[in-house]
């Protein structure tokens, strides 16, 4: 079932046509030539013949693997999950349990049922509901089947075991439950708000009716149930295509970001020289909590030399590079978007897979800021190191884990500095490391992953950073005195 991410709702419109045909027409015909007589084929048709024959492929055709990646990644879900009842203390199985690859965290619940099993009706006769949705969220157990009534008790206890305990300083739990009998389809996009918070809500809740209505709304299914819209994995794209990816309607915000490149420059003679090149990225925040990243065919090469006479004709580019990529793509929305303040990142983005060398920025073009300070101890590792205070290795050119050498007015070589960047700095929900890069998946910095020796207060997060209690840096607004 080895099956590249969906990129765009019509591979998933074609991936679920071919899942269908290949039961309908492989599969039933088969089992129909195998049973008694074809009167008996439903009554022959369990639970387990649809996941296998259809739910495992639709599953995959969102983009969430049950089998190891061809490149090496791990999967995403698993068949037969088993947890521990939060209320009874016993073993629960799940059928289908989704999680976040890099953290392991929940991602979503399926819960499947055999093919007969109808779809949740009014029991008694008196005033009808208007839709499915009004139904499982303003009837009452009396109003509903015995059979609905055990199916939601048991996802509740399913939504409990995979939630963190009330009050848990880094809360977590399924963003997405889903009921199918691999017909019908039943997602309730909040289920921690429906199941355990006790405030469900009619618009929280999607009905796929048949499996034509899998393909006929495939791009709904994509935005809102695909492994990548779940785990708030962005989606990559061009300004040209983006129109394929999103409904302009959908999008609600923008931020601005850098992709980091270190290619090493070959040298007539010598050891070859790094070059680090950024080009921009605007991040686009559509209403599914689905994030999509627009990227720019410009670049530009950070100076080798990083004094400001070098530097700042560097930022104006990339500052142009990002304006005119934002400008492009909100032309091709045909709309002005909100651009999320760079203060503001860490409340609402939360992409917890991501490129090592991706970051996001915010409000700002760049992750180097402007300013820095002129005269300071840390600048110099030697000095810093003839004082008792220098971080263990010195750097001393450009690499690719550090832009800015020692003696770089941009450079910090304080080791206190390294550790507050390396350590969590007291965060207990590791959201920034989490959603920027993958190794050091601890470390406060924004940066680590691919830059360590850039000074705090030439960082564009330096204000973001310097609002925590427990951020502090061993030199004052003037640097330490050498």
């Amino acid at each position: 079932m080895s099956r590249s991410p969906p990129r765009n709702e019509e591979e998933v419109r074609n991936a679920l046509v071919q899942a269908r045909k290949f039961f309908d027409e492989s599969y039933v015909p088969a089992l129909t030539r195998a049973v008694a007589s074809p009167d008996a084929l439903e009554a022959n048709l369990l639970e387990a013949h649809t996941r296998s024959y259809f739910i495992d492929h639709a599953l995959a055709a969102l983009g969430w693997r049950m089998d190891m990646d061809p490149k090496g990644l791990p999967p995403s879900a698993i068949v037969e999950a088993t947890v521990r009842s939060r209320s009874k203390g016993s073993s629960l199985r799940l059928d289908y349990f989704g999680f976040e690859r890099e953290t392991n965290r929940p991602l979503m619940v399926v819960e499947t049922k055999r093919p007969s099993f109808p779809l949740p009706f009014r029991r008694s006769k008196g005033s009808e509901l208007s839709s499915i949705p009004d139904l499982l969220v303003n009837s009452g157990d009396q109003d509903l089947t015995k059979d609905w009534v055990e199916a939601l008790e048991q996802v509740r206890e399913y939504v409990a075991a995979t939630s963190s305990p009330p009050g848990e300083a880094d809360p977590y739990g399924p963003a997405r439950l889903l009921i199918t009998n691999g017909s019908w389809l039943i997602a309730f996009r909040k289920p921690q708000q429906h199941f355990v918070e006790g405030q469900p809500s009619t618009t929280d809740i999607d009905v796929y009716l048949t499996r034509q209505d899998w393909e006929d709304r495939a791009g709904d299914l994509f935005r809102t149930l695909s492994y990548s819209a779940v785990s708030r994995e962005a989606k990559d794209c061009s300004v040209a295509d983006l129109l394929s990816f999103v409904n302009p309607n959908d999008v609600c915000e923008a931020a601005k970001g850098l992709r980091v490149i270190h290619t090493m420059d070959e040298q007539l003679m010598g050891r070859p020289k790094p070059r680090t090149d950024v080009s921009p990225v605007v991040a686009l925040g559509t209403k599914f909590d689905a994030w999509i990243r627009v990227n720019s065919r410009e670049t530009s090469t950070v100076p080798s030399r990083t004094g400001d006479a070098e530097m700042r004709p560097h930022l104006k580019e990339v500052e142009d590079q990002s304006s005119r990529l934002l400008a492009a793509i909100q032309g091709k929305l045909a709309r002005e978007l909100p651009i999320v303040p760079t203060s503001d990142l860490h409340r609402r983005l939360h992409w917890s897979r991501n490129p090592r060398h991706f970051l996001v920025t915010g409000d700002r073009p760049h992750f180097i800021g402007n300013t820095t300070v002129a005269v300071c101890l840390g600048h110099d590792w030697q000095a810093a190191q003839h004082t008792g205070v220098a971080r263990e290795n010195g750097v001393f050119e450009q690499g690719e884990q550090s832009l800015f050498p020692s003696n770089d007015v941009r450079h910090c070589a304080h080791a206190d500095v390294e550790a507050v960047k390396r350590s969590s700095g007291g965060i207990t929900d590791g959201t920034a490391a989490r959603s920027l890069h993958n190794s050091s998946a601890r470390a406060l910095c924004r940066l680590w992953a691919f830059e360590q020796t850039l000074c705090c207060r030439a960082c564009t997060f330096l204000p973001a950073c310097s609002s925590r209690t427990d951020f502090s840096l061993p030199c004052g607004a003037g640097g330490i005195p050498k």
